[in-house]
């Protein structure tokens, strides 16, 4: 016992000194010990590969009148924004804060959900890179650096302003596996635990209509045996652009269109995700349906009438696999995404690796006592352009992969990326370590980030010998603690030192090279 508390205490010191965790998730903090369960295999997942708050209900649903926990988030950046998977809320520099609680209510077939976010941020000034030049509007001050543009301000606007956020609220019909529901909940997609490239609760919530099959088991008619389980989803959605990104209301509104496709035996599953960006004026047999299409048909046509890439349309497309060995305490994911068709099906032979993105995690438990057990979780994440863009554009750089040359905005919603929080043209790595205990938990780790290489690589921008000093690079070192003061009040506590290279692209002063920014976090919860 007393090597143990040793070993727990070298651990703590150790980890508080040079670990780092994502900031406080306001919608995981009570999944996480759960989560927890499933990788040692106490407890079951209900779903495969589409989470969202209704989906991801643990324990046997009671039914009736039930009120959410109320949950207060506040941070403070003293330089630079900071903060990912966090809604509609935008931590820039300063003081942030968002207020979430609601009402739900269950019946056989019926539920109701009210679960809105309400959000501050100071915004106050800090230096960014300047926009490319050919933003027009609010663009041309604050929006994003890369040549198309994308909807990700980088400041978003002067002024302190508040959001409100309908967040995780629906309303839903269910009749066995079959679910129908309209709303605006936050839609989480594959395995990743930090950075899913499709879709992530990173970005506001946006009003959509889903129908599909939730997890069910299949079993073969004639004798009853286990086929595997599987789950469907598909959804369609109401895009909104920033008021940071121009000045022409015409374009304002894009089509979400979205299928996921799950299938698991016992604890190995696979998920396919495929979504499409369309104008919402120009709504189509294709926009609406297109992503229900097999894959083979797009990539045996490529390149015949079908304008490839090149379309109205902005497609992205994920394969996940995730194994899960709970007699071995451990967890491995991957999941392979695309954002762009190959000219034709040669072209996948020569080149399989056009447009392609990665996310790949493991989780792996340790038990140091009855008291303290631990997680350690590693997830790297590369959303890189890929090389042979140098030749499709004739030499002009790279597109990455949440942009789009007609689809304006990206993959965006209200400012905020869609996908991976880290943003697009870029990877990261993570290590973390996760200490348990009878009250709660406590999270550090170090992150490694490149912010958008494609900026940074573009050969127009910077001479050979500028190059490698305009890439820019985020370290993070940070602890967090949540733990439950009693049955009714939970408090978690963090802390982040970031370590930025070059945070202006090199392009507000010769000698701002380097950026040190602290966070506090500080996250109260009270169960009703």
């Amino acid at each position: 016992m007393h090597r143990t508390r040793i070993l727990v205490g070298a651990l703590l010191v150790f980890a508080l000194a040079s670990g780092f965790g994502t900031p406080l998730a306001l919608s995981d903090v009570e999944r996480v010990p759960v989560e927890f369960s499933v990788l040692q295999g106490k407890t079951a997942r209900p779903f495969i590969g589409f989470k969202t708050l209704e989906d991801s209900r643990y324990t046997a649903d009671e039914g009736g009148w039930q009120l959410y926990d109320v949950r207060w988030y506040s941070s403070y950046n003293t330089s630079a924004p900071f903060g990912i998977n966090d809604g509609g809320l935008w931590q820039g520099k300063g003081f942030n804060t968002s207020l979430s609680t609601g009402v739900r209510y269950a019946s056989r077939h019926v539920s109701f959900s009210f679960k809105p976010q309400l959000s501050f941020s100071q915004n106050l000034p800090f230096p960014y890179t300047k926009p490319d030049s050919g933003l027009t509007g609010p663009g041309a001050v604050y929006g994003y650096y890369s040549t198309s543009g994308v909807d990700a301000p980088q400041r978003f606007g002067d002024d302190p302003f508040f959001f409100w956020d309908w967040g995780d609220s629906e309303i839903r019909f269910s009749y066995g596996p079959l679910t129908v529901g309209f709303g605006s909940e936050y839609i989480w997609l594959g395995p990743a635990v930090v950075s899913p490239l499709i879709h992530s609760d990173n970005a506001p919530g946006y009003p959509h209509l889903d129908i599909g099959l939730t997890k069910t088991t299949l079993r073969l008619p004639w004798n009853g045996w286990y086929a595997g389980d599987f789950e469907m989803r598909a959804w369609w959605g109401y895009l909104t652009e920033s008021k940071y990104f121009n000045d022409d209301d015409s374009d304002n509104h894009n089509l979400f269109s979205g299928l996921s496709v799950s299938w698991a035996w016992h604890d190995f599953s696979i998920t396919f995700n495929r979504i499409m960006l369309s104008k919402w004026d120009d709504k189509t047999a294709y926009t609406l349906f297109h992503v229900a299409t097999p894959p083979f048909v797009d990539i045996l046509f490529s390149g015949i009438g079908s304008s490839g890439g090149k379309d109205n349309s902005d497609s992205r497309a994920s394969l996940c696999f995730d194994y899960l060995l709970p007699k071995a305490g451990l967890e491995l994911y991957l999941e392979l995404g695309r954002n762009d068709y190959s000219p034709s099906w040669r072209y996948y032979m020569r080149y399989p690796f056009h447009t392609l993105a990665y996310t790949v995690g493991l989780r792996k438990s340790c038990a140091f006592s009855e008291r303290y057990q631990g997680e350690v979780l590693l997830e790297a994440t590369n959303l890189e352009g890929s090389d042979d863009y140098l030749i499709i554009t004739n030499g002009t750089g790279w597109t990455s992969f949440y942009e789009h040359g007609r689809i304006r905005q990206g993959h965006t919603n209200g400012g905020q990326w869609l996908g991976a929080g880290i943003g697009t043209g870029g990877n990261s790595q993570l290590l973390a370590f996760r200490l348990y205990n009878p009250s709660g938990y406590s999270t550090f780790y170090v992150w490694r980030q490149n912010p958008d290489l494609g900026y940074s690589f573009h050969p127009s921008r910077w001479g050979e010998e500028d190059a490698e000093t305009h890439i820019r690079a985020n370290l993070h070192f940070g602890a967090e603690t949540y733990q439950h003061l009693d049955e009714h009040v939970a408090l978690g506590l963090g802390a982040v030192y970031t370590y930025e290279w070059n945070p202006t692209n090199g392009q507000t002063n010769a000698s701002f090279w380097r950026c040190c920014n602290l966070t506090g976090q500080m996250l109260l919860s009270y169960t009703w």
